[in-house]
């Protein structure tokens, strides 16, 4: 009996030194306050470090070059804000093995560009909220990214999993993927995220990339709820998400290529931008153009501005024909569309 008992005892103890390591691990090596020299602190890091924040508003840019983990306060906002002009906020840039990147609890916002220089596009310094370029596996986790100059979210290359996260009133897109950049495809699953109110596309989504969101929103963005470009193009699955009220189309399709999934979604009321009332513009819930193949199934579409749906073809008033797309549509509810319900071959 003894024996058994040492023996349970034994499975115990091997049952509970992982979950004691784990709790370890998930404690603050450094905590930070608002005086204190945050890019110093976090590029002089070690590696699987956690850096805690305090509540306020710390005003920094800096570059990430090891796996870490930056906290903010679960009591009160931690705010960490551009300090640098031309430069994001959060930057990640590495070629080589990859690292594992956490932010949770944090609010990154106001990256600014250099004066005399806001059209930073050609000058290639457009300060981002986030710019994650290489060898990453991004997690963010309850973040807002927020008011930034250029895109709230840029990923080249590298793993991005968003949860909880709201990407909001940034000068350009919420999030730009460029697959077809020397940084190669990139892997994003967006989970109970929102992107609403840029100033271009809530989602802009350029060449081979796997993506994933659901129970998400792309909402009340200036210009497409998702832009997807390719040719190759992402192979795409949308579910249980909003894509609502922005300013020219829900989703546009141009030559992806690949494969789309998507799944129990509701596509309203976009083409909300003045320019939609324009003779031979259409805004619709969906724009196909070029290749592909798409599904869409137990979804809604209604209240646009143009049609439901629009095949990129003269007879639809496009300037050319230039649909090659192979759609499925199953169990989807059209309503309320100004111009019909589809308009395709």
């Amino acid at each position: 009996m003894r024996t058994k008992k040492l023996f349970l005892l034994a499975i115990l103890s091997m049952l509970i030194l992982p979950f004691n390591l784990w709790a370890q691990s998930t404690e603050c090596d450094i905590t930070l306050s608002p005086e204190d020299d945050v890019a110093l602190i976090v590029e002089e890091a070690l590696n699987n470090q956690t850096i805690c924040f305090e509540s306020g508003e710390f005003r920094t840019n800096f570059t990430i070059g090891e796996s870490i983990t930056l906290r903010g306060a679960e009591s009160g906002e931690t705010v960490l804000v551009g300090a640098t002009a031309g430069r994001s906020v959060v930057r990640m840039f590495r070629t080589g093995d990859t690292l594992d990147v956490t932010l949770e609890n944090l609010i990154v916002r106001g990256a600014f560009p250099i004066e005399g220089q806001e059209d930073c596009f050609s000058q290639g310094n457009c300060p981002d909220g986030i710019s994650i370029t290489g060898d990453f596996n991004v997690s963010l986790l309850n973040v807002q990214v927020l008011d930034n100059h250029d895109d709230g979210i840029q990923i080249f290359g590298g793993r991005l999993i968003t949860d909880g996260v709201v990407v909001q009133e940034n000068g350009d897109s919420g999030l730009i993927t460029q697959g077809f950049s020397q940084f190669g495809p990139s892997e994003i699953r967006i989970t109970r995220s929102q992107f609403s109110q840029n100033n271009s596309d809530g989602l802009l989504l350029l060449g081979p990339t796997q993506f994933l969101m659901e129970d998400s929103q792309a909402n009340g963005n200036q210009e497409n709820g998702l832009n997807i470009i390719g040719n190759p193009g992402p192979n795409v699955t949308l579910r249980r998400s909003d894509v609502m009220n922005n300013g020219f189309d829900g989703i546009q399709f141009i030559d992806i290529g690949n494969d789309a999934l998507l799944e129990s979604l509701r596509i309203e009321a976009n083409g909300v931008r003045p320019e939609c009332a324009e003779d031979g513009i259409s805004c619709n819930g969906l724009t196909l153009n070029g290749n592909g193949n798409i599904t869409l199934r137990n979804s809604q579409i209604i209240q646009h501005s143009g049609w439901g749906i629009m095949a990129v073809l003269i007879q639809c008033g496009a300037e050319e024909d230039d649909y090659h797309i192979n759609l499925t549509l199953e169990e989807t509810v059209f309503e309320n569309n100004t111009l019909g319900e589809s308009c395709l071959p």
